[in-house]
């Protein structure tokens, strides 16, 4: 048997060859207002269902200073009933920078919320010392980097088990996609309120809110590069291209079907599209076992 003829047939009967005829290049359309108000009332509805359905009413959020943490809490809030509370944890390393706690006791003041404050620097190296003394290798690098990413959702679940609490996720379509979280860190949650946006949509709900309602999302949030800050100066665009331009290629591989040739073709970044496609693939894994997503947009 020719295992490589073998390995080629298989292979070609489980990847993904969906064609589209169109040659136009994919963009995405701004929001307008009307399409924001549809879609955060339509979330707020969604997760209310949710909650109710499964015999929650409090929501809990874990607040990074981050666009999408600060967008999930206000959403949550402009749409919490009488009967629901909610509550944010803000969880600092080392690698945590001081505008991400202005902005998040700023957000918690301007929603009149509880914010509270759990450090992970202590319980992280705890971690760090078990690791070397039991198995002999000190945790570095991504392992490292991820660890506090885990931690945060251990302690956020335990407090949402503490509180009957239903923790929310903040992940967004853009991150989800290319599979820019750490998988049982901050892709946990019950239900994840971004999941069908991306990051640029994200902005834009963001704009709109503070343009409805008087700046009530600190504009650093908005206005700083986005950052995980899980080691020294991070960046998302360390690890993927800007937001604007992964964006589109997500929307020609998602909405409009289409090949990376194709969009190479027509004149996008070989080097982008092609490192998007690869993210993309690889990261099914994650997706597979990512928390339910509130469907707004048909594709």
């Amino acid at each position: 048997i020719d295992n490589d003829k073998v390995t080629t047939t298989w292979e070609s009967l489980f990847v993904p060859n969906i064609i589209t005829n169109s040659k136009k290049l994919p963009h995405l359309k701004p929001l307008t207002d009307h399409e924001c108000l549809e879609a955060i009332e339509a979330l707020g509805f969604g997760v209310n269902e949710y909650a109710r359905k499964c015999g929650f009413n409090k929501f809990l959020v874990a607040l990074s200073g981050g666009i999408d943490s600060c967008l999930v809490l206000t959403i949550l809030k402009l749409h919490l009933t009488k009967t629901q509370n909610l509550e944010a944890i803000y969880m600092p390393s080392k690698f945590s920078g001081e505008l991400s706690l202005i902005i998040s006791k700023q957000l918690c003041q301007n929603l009149k919320i509880p914010f509270y404050i759990l450090p992970i620097e202590d319980v992280k190296a705890t971690c760090k010392s078990l690791f070397t003394k039991h198995l002999n290798q000190d945790l570095q690098g991504l392992a490292d980097e991820n660890i506090q990413s885990r931690l945060r959702s251990t302690l956020l679940l335990a407090r949402a088990n503490q509180t009957n609490a239903i923790a929310i996720n903040t992940s967004n379509k853009s991150e989800i996609a290319v599979g820019y979280s750490t998988i049982y860190g901050d892709s946990v949650g019950a239900i994840s309120l971004l999941g069908d946006f991306y990051k640029s949509e994200v902005y834009m709900l963001a704009q709109y809110i503070n343009k409805a309602h008087h700046n009530i999302i600190p504009l650093e949030a908005i206005q700083r590069p986005p950052t995980a800050e899980l080691r020294d100066n991070q960046k998302d665009t360390d690890s993927l291209p800007p937001y604007d331009i992964l964006d589109v290629i997500l929307e020609g591989i998602l909405s409009y079907r289409f090949t990376a040739y194709q969009m190479i073709e027509m004149g996008l970044s070989a080097h982008h599209v092609l490192s998007v496609y690869k993210l993309y693939m690889n990261s099914e894994y994650k997706r597979s076992q990512f928390c339910p997503i509130i469907k707004i947009k048909p594709k």
